[in-house]
């Protein structure tokens, strides 16, 4: 029964809860690779051997080759919450994770240069993939005549499916580039520099577009072209129609949205004009393989290892280290991969209103954190103890080890109760403070605060934890109405996009309201800088700088486990191909049905 009975064993009385459509669910981090039962699914510096022979694709699939059907269900790294929002104008980060799977992009991660292929990168970062690893999505290709030029060359053949009530299949072409860039630009709620630097984007013919820089921008291939700024593609039909209503939902996509049930799972079924394909052993295959995709909203972390256990869940992306050894032990077969976390869980502290606004009350609250023994409580021995801003899974030439930083720096990461309350006395603080920390009400991110809590109350710190439901959490931390901090996970998406999103006064991301006229005009240099060396460099030195101003409590940041089970084929421990975008990578999975139920499952 390969572990069967063992895991249902342990799992039956959570199982009672779940129903068919919705036995799935997670969240997210990043990198590095393990083995059980000698399968890696994804290392950074190890290329795999391809898993599966194949038949020609109008021939039955043999059982070891790619094979068509069936449903995938995925734990993914957002399923313990709903969609905010439908419109990519909203311009909310989320969005672009539920719309993924229906809406694409010009430009992708190339999938090839991963683990699957040549392994140059894990493609685990929601929002960072180096420019020289991308390829072509909505645009098969595109050339840079001049600094401030790029001419894009959009894919022909691409369709648009039938929508009753939106709009009858059409091709999609440069018009449709141009319209919804445009509308994005427009928008309200876009941050108004966001895309200063973008004098235009215009449909020049039927496949072509021009985008136009009034000033050159570093970082525009990922800004304007795969994500990081919700600049996902779609027909002007929809917006007619009513975008922000999901029955309406279409794109260009592997997958058209079929259902979706608040609370409960979005269904997502195989979009049969979908123009991708996979060579696998020389052979090409038209995606997606899996009929429908299930992505289920379970925000209980029982029930949603429950649904892995039983095959009821066909892959988790987000196991934390406190489940992995029981999982591993009670469902054996299980194939895993280890990656370190895309961020920090962080105490954000207002540099604009007493006491956070004196740099020692800042220093005395980080210095007040015993980082190591949050390593061994919290996160099961494993942990490093500096990544953010700056990711340690980034290579040397982006991230410097706490190690090698300045002595300013590493005082902030030692664990130094004594000299933090000689700090807050400098400050005039001689008996400590209260202020009120505002966090999410879930489970995860109150026993966060909590650490937080108990760590000041050494130095007679007394922090209020504020939990709000996750929508007025939002509220609250993007209209700057909370008093004093936030408690919750930062995450570093990609080199550039992290450091303008703590540094710059106008970035809604800066919570902690950083205003540093030198910072911000070193973050405007970079933005600037077309020599990608100088450019690394320059985010290196100013993110020491931003350390030192110690703006946040950053703590440890851990590992998260994905598993599979081993039916599910194609598969190399990837979860972003571009901005929160696995639908690629879904794409091309396939589920060996065979192998399923000789496992009993």
């Amino acid at each position: 029964m390969k572990g069967r009975i063992t895991c249902l064993l342990l799992s039956f009385i959570v199982i009672l809860a779940l129903i068919l459509s919705s036995c799935q669910p997670a969240q997210a981090p990043e990198t590095e690779g393990e083995t059980v039962r000698g399968k890696v699914v994804s290392t950074p510096d190890q290329p795999k051997e391809k898993e599966q022979e194949t038949t020609s694709p109008s021939e039955p699939a043999a059982p070891s080759g790619p094979q068509y059907g069936g449903t995938l269900k995925i734990i993914g790294i957002l399923a313990t919450v709903d969609p905010i929002t439908w419109d990519p104008a909203n311009c909310h980060w989320m969005t672009d994770y539920h719309i993924s799977f229906y809406q694409e992009n010009l430009v992708i991660g190339d999938l090839s240069r991963g683990p699957r292929g040549t392994n140059e990168f894990g493609f685990n970062f929601s929002a960072w993939i180096p420019d020289d690893l991308t390829t072509g999505m909505l645009a098969e290709d595109w050339t840079q005549p001049d600094p401030l030029t790029v001419i894009f060359t959009i894919r022909k053949g691409v369709y648009f499916p039938d929508k009753t009530g939106v709009m009858s299949s059409r091709e999609l072409t440069a018009d449709d580039v141009e319209y919804s860039l445009n509308r994005l630009f427009e928008s309200p709620r876009l941050p108004k520099d966001r895309f200063d630097w973008v004098e235009s984007v215009t449909a020049t013919a039927k496949y072509e577009v021009v985008l136009q820089m009034s000033k050159f921008h570093s970082n525009w291939l990922a800004m304007i072209a795969w994500g990081a700024a919700y600049v996902k593609i779609y027909p002007p039909e929809l917006v007619t129609a009513g975008i922000a209503d999901w029955r309406n939902a279409v794109g260009t996509g592997p997958f058209m949205l079929d259902d979706y049930v608040t609370g409960s799972s979005l269904t997502y079924v195989r979009n049969p004009l979908y123009w991708g394909k996979e060579t696998i052993d020389g052979e090409d295959y038209k995606l997606p393989f899996a009929d429908s995709l299930l992505l289920p909203i379970i925000p209980d972390a029982s029930t949603r290892l429950a649904a892995l256990r039983t095959g009821k869940a066909d892959i988790i992306e987000s196991v934390p280290w406190e489940e992995r050894a029981s999982l591993e032990r009670t469902c054996p077969d299980l194939l895993k991969s280890r990656y370190l976390a895309a961020g920090a869980p962080a105490l954000v502290m207002r540099m604009d209103t007493p006491p956070f606004d004196d740099i020692r009350v800042r220093q005395a609250l980080s210095m007040a954190i015993d980082r190591q023994a949050f390593i061994d409580s919290q996160l099961g021995g494993e942990g490093v103890l500096l990544s953010f801003p700056l990711s340690a899974a980034w290579p040397a030439s982006i991230y410097t080890p706490l190690e090698e930083t300045p002595e300013s720096v590493q005082e902030l990461f030692t664990y130094n109760p004594e000299k933090a309350r000689a700090l807050l006395t400098e400050a005039g603080y001689p008996d400590g403070f209260k202020a009120e920390t505002v966090t999410t009400s879930a489970a995860a991110s109150i026993d966060f605060a909590s650490v937080v809590v108990s760590y000041l109350a050494d130095i007679e710190v007394e922090l209020e934890i504020k939990p709000y439901e996750y929508a007025t959490y939002n509220g609250i931390i993007y209209g700057r109405s909370y008093k004093h901090t936030i408690a919750a996970a930062q995450g570093n998406s990609n080199p550039f996009a992290v450091l303008r999103s703590r540094i710059r006064p106008t970035d809604p991301f800066n919570f902690s309201m950083f205003n540093d006229p030198y910072a911000d005009d070193i973050i405007a240099q970079i933005e600037a800088e077309s020599d990608v060396t100088t450019r690394n460099q320059m985010m290196k030195d100013i993110n020491v700088y931003f350390l030192e101003q110690a703006p946040l409590v950053i703590f440890p940041t851990g590992y998260t486990y994905k598993y599979a089970w081993p039916w599910v084929k194609n598969w190399f421990g990837e979860h972003e191909a571009g901005f929160y975008n696995p639908a690629p990578i879904y794409a091309r999975i396939w589920l060996d049905q065979d192998l399923k139920k000789e496992m009993d499952y």
